[in-house]
Parts: structure tokens; C-alpha cells; sequence
């Protein structure tokens, strides 16, 4: 070869003088390169390919909910460094929509448009050139060269935005992308997908669903997108219907794709009924437009498209995960997914994540995870259909029923908000966990957890959950010890007190107070005590209830049970405040936040910070309020919104003595609307001492006004309400005040 090379040379054949082999492939490269330009230049020349126009479908509605999203993509890929953006997120959350309204955006600022290709019929990565080549308008040119080098030929010169729409399971396509930013310098990529293509460069932007409507509110984008896409004449604008709808938005997590297939179903179904069916699974959320692709016409194949692309491993792992409601943290799920350790429980974690299935969640002190309910449903069918559906759920249980009984400490300590948090944010999994333990008779440990996490329900708002789940332990036919039955007989006394239902309350904390005391279970009977003595004031009266109250403390004190003194001590006082009964002297509200500081939690310290704060406040209006003010700060940074509201109706008392009292009405409104909301009443003796007080307000103001201020209370929202009352009792302490002093809440 080197001596033909030699010869060739020699004879002057070649128009370019070359020494080797490799220098001539070298010269037929760049030669064919040249050929191939000048011939595509000619063709552009004839047809007027030469300039690219842009290439978008038009959309048949407007897009909702997603002004942020694009305000925050826009600025991403306007940005000089970013070449390729991926659009992430799980199936049905709108990415392709917004990248086709991100790309009518932008179109302007590209030379030669913005041009989408769509990959979800391709089966093999090596087809991604070709579909990319065609939607430029090259199938004519396929056969002259590759489609990989006829597209980084075409574009090297471009100025263009390629939308890649739906490209998670051509990830091995993705060396083809970054090739192709590589080459062409004025070209960039947004991409689609379910999963990042893991390229340098990379910019990824996590597409959430849409925000869905707090509980009491049914505004929201997700509202707005059902209404602009049901099918119904009917009037939806009813506020039945919208609190309905509210509530069907936030039962399928704000996804776009299952409110527009929920929304379709409005001229057969009501709302109403639609919650309904949510129940049954997939079967409502199904749809005929025969525009949409075919994965996208009912919610499980959109699911199904997704668990496809997983390995065997991470299926069983998906499946597995559907045990979980609410979310779970990675210890969670290696206890319950992975008992055996014969799972890799962080790369499969990690998987999942980066395949959209499941996403970071908020709530408690540990990085939690989450699936969409939607997802989580198709799990159920997975993990229902499969032979460890039981050991799966048994497992599950037992894991919450363990982490219930760290949490008794907990909640009567000082870690007390840690540990409320961590059973909010896993209230899902304990309901679960629950229904479960019950389901196998295990009635024992359904009566620990209760006796464990009972003020959780009381701080929380949980109080009617509280007393159905300890019915069921006290049912006849359940075998559970006496000490467990009792105990459990009298936390079910305890939340009938704090739902209004005082004569079930007397008759099952009388019940537990007497055999308790058989038991010889000091601890059960004082709190069992301590409920008498609360429920008495508004049967037996104000002189019984303190008694009782005091009794609780002396017993308490010499059982050596600390938080349950804490409580004692604060019951005793918000009781004598709530009389105004001067007998409880001053030492015993001092005592009451010394003991709370030093055993009790934030939210133990609030309250008794608020009771002494009301009893000075007769003497000392300035230093009354601003403690109230105080105790009330203490009682919202908590969440505990109970005892935050019992806070409001103090002040509203204040701003009544000093003659607010159409204002001092409305915050009386506020606060019982919160709890309403909450489905908890007033501490009987506070409520007693409420009927009062709206009694001589409506003296004052005549009953038509003081009803129409207690209906504007009931109208402000928590925030709201909370804001209107530090302003007003701000504006009283300037009054009360002299000029200069300053207040501190902390």
C-alpha cells in the first residue's frame, strides 16, 4: 500500500500532494464535506429551504396556572450558557404544553424559529436523527447522507430553538443531543421527559402540578382549569359546586391531565358524584379526544408509559412504595420496602425520582418523598395483584406502630413541636398503619398508639379521628388488656370533651377514672382526673370543677407524673380565669409556666402564659395584653390554632373593656369560625365564659349589630384574622402605653 501510495503521488494523479494513508481519508473527508454543502446550498437555493420558519402546532385553549413556570423557563433559556434545557416532570403534568407555549414565546428571538419534534412513536434512539431531520424538511435528503451528519450540517449555521417532546425512553439519544449543541453554536435544545438525560450542561426545571385550594378555600389555578375545561352548561360557580370541585382538584394532586379528563366528565357527572368515583381508581379519569395521544387518554396509560421504562428491581420497589400514603422518608421506606436488604433502597430511590414517579415532598425533619395519588393508585393495582401485598401492608404497620410509641416522650417534652410535626406530616401512613393493625385484630397496639399520640389530636384538631379510632378498641369484641382498654376508654373521654359531646365524655372518663383506679395505674387516673374536672364545669358547675381539678394536681405531683402536672396545673388555671375565680392565687399561674418551661412543650407554655396574662391583665391592662399578645404569637408559630383562637376571644375581652366593641365582636366571630373550622369547641369553661361575653356585647351594640360583626369575623381567613387582631390590640397598647415603651413577643 505504501508503495502504491508512493506511485500515485509520483505520477502527479492527485490535485493535493499527500505522504500517507491517513492524510488521504483525511482530503476525501474534507472533500465530501464540501460536496455535500455545495449541493445542499444549491437544493436550499431551488426550493427556498435556506430560510428555516418556525414549527408549532396551535394550541385549542389557553394555557392556566403556569405564568411563573414560564416567566422562570424564559429567563433559564435566555440565558447565554444554557444549551439544553430539560422540561422534567410526571406524565399528565403539562410539559409538552408549556414547552409549545414557552416556544410561541420565544420564537421571536430565534433567526430561523422554533421547530417541534415529537418522539413519542419512536422506538429506538438510533430513529432520533431521522424524526429530527424530517421535521426540518430534509426527507428528501436522507439518501445523499446519514441523517445524524445531515442534521448537524443543516443546523451548524442556524440560529434555532428544537423542542425534543417526549424523550424519556430514547435516553441513550441523548450523546446525539449534546453532539448536536457541540456543532451548532446557534442552536438550542429544550427537552421534554420523565427523566434527566444526564448530559454536562444540563439545565433541569422540575414542572410541579398545578396549586390546589387550601382546606376552606376553592381558588385556585387547578379550580380554574377544571372550570375552563368542563363540559357542563350547569352553574359550577355555585359555591357548593366550586367547594366540590375544590376538593376533586385536590384528590388528584393538581395534575393537569387528570383535571382536564375529570373536568370532561362534567356533563354526565356532578362534582359531588366525581369524588365519588375518584374511590374506584382510573375509571372516571378516561377520556375520548381523539387529538391527544393515545397514552394520554385515560390516566393509567399515561402511568403505564412510565413504569414501563423501569427495571424489574424497581417495579417491585414502585410496587412496594404503594403502602405508603402521604409520603415517606428513606428510612421508611428501607423498613418497609426492603426488610431483607436485598435491594439497593438509594439507587432505586434515586430511579424513581429521576424518572418523575416520585417527587421530594414537604413535611417533618427528615427529606421526605411522595407519589401523586394518581401514581400511587396504579401502584395499588400492582401491589394488590401481586403474592406480598399482605406482608407488604403488615410490614407497614408495624413500622408506624413503633414510631407512635417514640413519639409519648416527645410530645410531653420539650421536643414537642418536632415530634407534632413528624405525626402531621405522617398522618397518611398512621391512618394506614391503624386501619391495618385492626384489620388483624391487633386492638392493643391500636389502644398504645392512642394512649401515646392522643395530645397530637387534641393540638392538631384530630379530636372526632381520636374518638372513632378508640370506639373501635373499646368494641365488645376486642382483646385488649384492661390497663390498655381503660386508658384508651379514657383518651375516647377526652376527645368527646373537646367535640361538645360532654355527657359521653362524663360517662367514659367516670368509667376509666373508677377502674383505673382498681388498676392502681396512677397516671391513667390522674388524666382521667383531669378530663372530670374540665367536663364538670359546665354539669356540676364552677367550685366542683376546681376541686377536681385540684385533686388532679395533688395526685399527679406525688405519682411524680410531670406533664401530667403541667396539664393539671394549666386546666386548674384557665378554669379559675375563666370564672374569674380569685381563689387559685397568682403562685399557682406562676407555677403553671415555671412547670410547662421545664416539662411541658411550646405549646403547654403558650397556654399558660395566656391564662396568667388574662388574670393581670384586670390590674395592669398594658402588661396583660402585650402577654396575651405573647402567649397568642407562641400559639400560632405552633399551629396550634385551638388554642390560638381561645388567645383572640382574651384580646377580643381587652379591646371590649377598652371600648372596641364592634371590633372586639368581630375577633369573637374570627374565633370561633376557627374552630368550627376545626371541628373542635371551646374548652367548656372558656365556652361559659364566651356566652357571657356575647351577652354584654349585644347589650351594647344591640343584637342586629352584633350580629352582623360576628358574621364579618367568620369571614376572614386565619392569616387574616390573626393580623386584624396584633393591629388592633397594637393600636390599645399605644393607648395604654406611654409614649416610648416598646413591646417584645419572642
Amino acid at each position: 500500500m505504501a508503495e502504491l501510495l508512493k506511485r500515485i503521488g509520483a505520477a502527479g494523479v492527485s490535485y493535493r500532494r499527500f505522504k500517507s494513508s491517513e492524510e488521504l481519508g483525511g482530503l476525501i473527508r474534507d472533500d465530501l464535506a464540501v460536496l455535500l454543502t455545495e449541493r445542499f446550498e444549491r437544493k436550499a437555493e431551488e426550493t427556498g429551504w435556506s430560510a428555516l420558519h418556525t414549527k408549532l402546532p396551535v394550541t385549542p385553549n389557553r394555557l392556566i396556572g403556569r405564568a411563573g413556570d414560564l416567566k422562570l423557563l424564559d429567563e433559564k433559556l435566555g440565558a447565554e450558557e444554557t444549551r439544553i434545557l430539560t422540561l422534567l416532570g410526571p406524565g399528565g403534568v403539562g410539559k409538552s404544553r408549556l414547552a409549545i407555549e414557552l416556544g410561541a414565546l420565544m420564537k421571536e428571538r430565534f433567526a430561523d424559529g422554533v421547530h417541534l419534534v415529537t418522539l413519542e412513536t419512536l422506538v429506538r434512539s438510533e430513529e432520533v436523527p431521522g424524526t429530527i431531520a424530517a421535521s426540518l424538511g430534509l426527507s428528501d435528503r436522507i439518501g445523499t447522507a446519514e441523517p445524524r451528519e445531515l442534521v448537524l450540517l443543516t443546523l451548524a449555521e442556524r440560529e434555532l430553538l428544537l423542542i425534543l417532546d417526549n424523550f424519556e425512553h430514547l435516553i441513550d439519544a441523548g450523546t446525539y443531543v449534546s453532539e448536536l449543541v457541540a456543532e451548532c453554536p446557534g442552536v438550542k435544545v429544550l427537552v421534554t421527559s420523565r427523566t434527566l438525560l444526564r448530559l454536562r450542561g444540563e439545565v433541569e426545571y422540575l414542572l410541579m402540578p398545578l396549586e390546589v385550594p387550601e382546606r376552606g378555600h376553592s381558588s385556585s389555578p387547578a379550580v380554574e382549569l377544571f372550570l375552563a375545561r368542563a363540559r357542563s352548561s350547569s352553574d359550577l360557580d355555585r359555591p357548593e359546586q366550586k367547594e366540590a370541585i375544590a376538593e376533586v382538584c385536590r384528590r388528584l394532586d393538581g395534575l393537569p391531565l387528570a383535571i382536564e379528563l375529570a373536568a370532561a366528565r362534567t356533563s354526565l357527572l356532578s362534582p359531588a358524584s366525581m369524588l365519588e368515583r375518584l374511590s374506584d381508581g382510573f375509571d372516571l379519569l378516561r377520556g375520548s379526544s381523539p387529538d391527544l395521544p393515545e397514552r394520554q387518554r385515560t390516566m393509567r396509560s399515561t402511568i403505564a408509559w412510565s413504569v414501563d421504562l423501569l427495571g424489574e428491581e424497581d417495579k417491585v420497589f414502585f410496587r412496594r412504595l404503594a403502602a405508603f400514603c402521604g409520603g415517606f422518608t428513606l428510612d421508611a421506606a428501607e423498613a418497609v420496602c426492603d426488610p431483607d436488604h436485598g435491594l439497593d433502597v438509594l439507587e432505586r430511590m434515586q430511579v424513581l425520582v429521576e424518572n418523575s414517579i416520585i417527587q421530594p415532598a414537604a413535611g417533618g425533619l427528615d427529606p421526605r418523598f411522595r407519589m401523586l395519588e394518581s401514581i400511587r393508585q396504579f401502584a395499588l393495582e400492582m401491589l394488590d395483584a401481586s403474592s406480598e401485598a399482605d406482608a407488604i401492608r403488615s410490614r407497614h404497620a408495624h413500622h408506624f406502630f413503633d414510631l407512635s410509641q417514640g413519639q409519648h416522650d416527645a410530645l410531653r417534652s420539650s421536643r414537642q413541636l418536632e415530634a407534632l410535626d413528624l405525626l402531621e406530616a405522617e398522618e397518611g401512613n398512621f391512618r394506614g398503619a391503624m386501619r391495618r393493625l385492626l384489620e388483624e385484630g391487633r386492638h392493643e397496639d391500636v389502644a398504645s398508639i392512642g394512649w401515646a399520640v392522643w395530645p397530637y389530636w387534641w393540638m392538631r384538631g384530630r379530636q372526632a379521628y381520636g374518638r372513632t379510632l378508640m370506639e373501635a378498641v373499646l368494641d365488645e369484641s376486642a382483646d385488649v388488656t384492661p390497663l390498655a382498654r381503660e386508658r384508651a376508654r379514657g383518651v375516647h373521654g377526652g376527645m368527646c370533651m373537646f367535640i361538645g359531646d360532654y355527657s359521653e365524655a362524663v360517662y367514659s372518663l367516670a368509667t376509666a377514672h373508677a377502674r383505673l383506679r382498681e388498676l392502681n395505674d396512677e397516671a391513667g387516673i390522674g388524666m382521667a382526673q383531669i378530663g372530670l374536672g374540665i367536663v364538670s364545669s359546665t354539669i356540676e358547675g364552677e367550685e366542683q370543677s376546681l376541686e377536681r381539678l385540684r385533686e388532679a394536681q395533688v395526685l399527679l405531683r406525688s405519682a411524680g407524673e410531670n406533664y401530667g402536672l403541667v396539664l393539671a396545673l394549666n386546666s386548674l388555671c384557665w378554669t379559675a380565669m375563666a370564672f374569674d375565680n380569685e381563689s387559685v392565687p397568682l403562685e399557682t399561674y406562676d407555677e403553671s409556666i415555671s412547670r410547662s418551661q421545664q416539662f411541658g412543650g411550646a405549646i403547654d407554655l403558650g397556654m399558660a402564659i395566656g391564662n396568667r396574662a388574662r388574670r393581670i391583665s384586670y390590674s395592669d391592662p398594658a402588661e396583660g395584653l402585650s402577654e396575651l399578645r405573647r402567649a397568642m404569637f407562641m400559639l400560632v408559630e405552633s399551629d396550634m390554632r385551638s388554642g390560638a383562637s381561645f388567645m383572640v376571644d382574651l384580646i377580643a375581652e381587652v379591646a371590649a373593656e377598652q371600648g372596641e366593641y364592634g371590633k372586639a365582636a368581630q375577633l369573637h366571630g374570627f374565633a370561633e369560625k376557627v374552630r368550627e373550622t376545626m371541628g373542635a369547641l371551646m374548652i367548656p369553661a372558656l365556652g361559659i365564659r364566651g356566652e357571657r361575653n356575647l351577652e354584654r356585647l349585644s347589650e351594647l351594640l344591640g343584637a342586629s349589630r352584633l350580629r352582623a360583626e360576628l358574621a364579618a369575623g367568620a369571614e376572614m381567613d386565619y392569616e387574616t384574622g390573626i393580623g386584624v387582631t396584633l393591629d388592633l390590640s397594637s393600636k390599645i397598647l399605644g393607648a395604654l402605653r406611654p409614649s416610648g415603651a416598646r413591646e417584645s413577643i419572642s
